[in-house]
């Protein structure tokens, strides 16, 4: 393995076994994880596919009028337990337990915050339709803490395998279900399926594959100081989900009277989801397993910076390329996944593709400032970011309503806004997490431009093969896409070789390790055989 891959591991032969144990759990969990994500988004793209042809944008926009609401109070309403729960390895079944409940108290507050606006859309909205999707989707709000807590012990014992095979049962299963009601003609209804089934069948499996229970919430007491930790993550995910969101509020209250103004609702978040996808992608898994690792490895600074220095190297390997490949072949995958009736969302996402660049390093931050506990930084951060970004769609926002559609102008600037915002603060908010942790900026950094570079000469390949070539022009969409995307890859592939072949070393490793019995660790950790 190459040096910067490597992990370096000091103190008492007990200390060195168990951190280095825990630095082939980290790299075999995320290698995995990374694997299992891909399936999961092709999965997704091919029920995407299937639901956007079979119905078009209008359903999605009545989704897209109340699901910024429901993700916002979805992240406020785990108060942060899911991540102290992983933050911090050793936790009693009585904390565990009062965990769970709370969780619970918050589900059913959020679900009552979204029924009584389901109420107040239907009564004053002049949108009864809407209003009852509301209602509708409160209940998912009341599913949704369900499994929370058992995904975070599932998380923090490392045990990544059953989880994600609870993931990706859930959605294949919700998904196919909606293409049958959508067969059926109840259009709006099978998103809505979509999403209980989703969040029911993973909290069965999550149920099953973890076999800690809930009692009778005792010692109250023993969770006090918790709850600074909880404030200020729930406060923080209040207000970066306000910068995630606040653009699909906007754009609803500014198109979403008529139908036109609908289906651009529709086209919008679509849009915005199809860019997080490779966001989700690399970030899911890396995630799940960053903020374990770096919480266990909190005290021993080199470890601390080895795997920062390999997680960032991990984003950058997967996502600098996916961010200059969407800007450059969007139109076409619109056109390969929904048909021409999506058409105008391939300009949305050519605008939104930027953000890829950049939404992948933003999103790690937090998991930065909760693994060395300090979630009040976390919280002032996420305010100074989050106003600028707000800023942004208030510019966008008036830019669009002087275009020349008062439907696609919105929108279109909401998107470049959001890009522009993205890439603008995610430098200072990233160095201040690394001030906040302690780490060097100058690993982390060389083993981020290796990658950008590389992603930037793909780009030059692929648009001159898009302006060059003329027989690309008359290819259907899908083969045009196929062909762009394979040529890029394989480029790309080409020009980091040795940064994958490095990853790759470290997952053979991580596997002929299983053969080691002994599942003890001073760091808490356990792997997942």
């Amino acid at each position: 393995m190459t040096s910067e891959n490597r992990i370096p591991i000091s103190g008492t032969d007990q200390k060195q076994h168990g951190f280095h144990r825990l630095g082939r759990d980290v790299r075999h969990g995320t290698l995995f994880l990374l694997g299992a994500q891909l399936a999961s988004q092709l999965i997704s793209f091919s029920l995407f596919a299937v639901l956007y042809r079979l119905m078009g944008p209008e359903p999605y926009g009545f989704l897209g009028m109340c699901l910024p609401l429901i993700l916002i109070l979805r992240s406020m309403s785990t108060l942060g337990l899911d991540v102290v729960t992983v933050q911090r390895p050793q936790k009693s079944h009585d904390e565990i337990n009062i965990f769970f409940w709370l969780l619970q108290v918050g589900g059913l507050v959020s679900a009552a915050v979204v029924a009584g606006c389901g109420l107040l859309v239907t009564r004053f909205g002049g949108s009864p339709a809407a209003g009852w999707v509301f209602i509708a989707m409160s209940g998912t709000v009341l599913l949704f803490p369900l499994s929370v807590q058992h995904q975070a012990l599932l998380e923090r014992e490392l045990k990544f395998k059953p989880l994600v095979m609870a993931r990706l049962t859930a959605q294949s299963v919700g998904g196919i279900l909606a293409i049958v009601t959508a067969l059926l003609g109840h259009h709006v209804g099978a998103l809505i399926v979509q999403q209980y089934v989703e969040l029911l069948v993973l909290a069965a499996l999550v149920w099953t594959f973890e076999s800690w229970r809930p009692g009778w919430p005792r010692h109250i007491s023993k969770v006090a100081r918790i709850v600074p930790f909880g404030i200020y993550w729930s406060l923080s995910s209040f207000v970066l989900g306000l910068s995630q969101q606040l653009d699909k509020i906007l754009l609803v209250l500014l198109a979403g009277a008529s139908p036109a103004g609908l289906a651009m609702v529709g086209m919008y978040t679509q849009a915005f989801q199809l860019m997080l996808k490779p966001i989700h992608l690399v970030n899911a898994p890396v995630l799940r397993v960053m903020l374990p690792a770096l919480s266990r490895a909190v005290h021993e600074r080199t470890l601390y910076q080895a795997f920062l220095t390999m997680f960032y190297r991990m984003v950058s390997l997967t996502l600098l390329p996916c961010g200059v490949g969407l800007f450059l072949v969007s139109e076409d995958l619109i056109l390969a996944v929904g048909g021409s009736a999506w058409m105008e969302a391939g300009k949305i996402l050519k605008l939104l593709a930027p953000a890829v660049l950049v939404q992948g390093y933003f999103n790690m931050v937090a998991g930065i400032f909760a693994s060395v506990g300090r979630f009040d930084r976390l919280f002032a951060g996420a305010v100074v970011v989050t106003s600028c970004i707000l800023l942004s769609f208030v510019v966008g926002a008036y830019w669009g309503l002087n275009s020349d559609s008062v439907t696609t102008g919105p929108a279109l600037g909401l998107a470049t806004s959001y890009s522009l915002a993205l890439i603008a603060t995610v430098v200072p908010y990233t160095l201040f997490s690394w001030r906040t942790a302690g780490v060097r900026a100058r690993p982390i950094l060389s083993g981020i431009l290796r990658p950008l570079a590389a992603a930037c000469l793909m780009g030059v390949v692929v648009h001159f093969l898009q302006e060059e070539v003329e027989f690309l022009g008359s290819l259907p969409a899908v083969a045009r896409l196929a062909l762009l995307v394979g040529v890029g890859a394989s480029f790309y592939t080409f020009l980091v070789v040795r940064d994958i072949k490095s990853l790759w070393v470290g997952f053979v490793e991580a596997r002929d390790y299983v053969s080691d019995t002994s599942r003890s660790s001073p760091t808490g950790a356990q792997s997942d055989r």
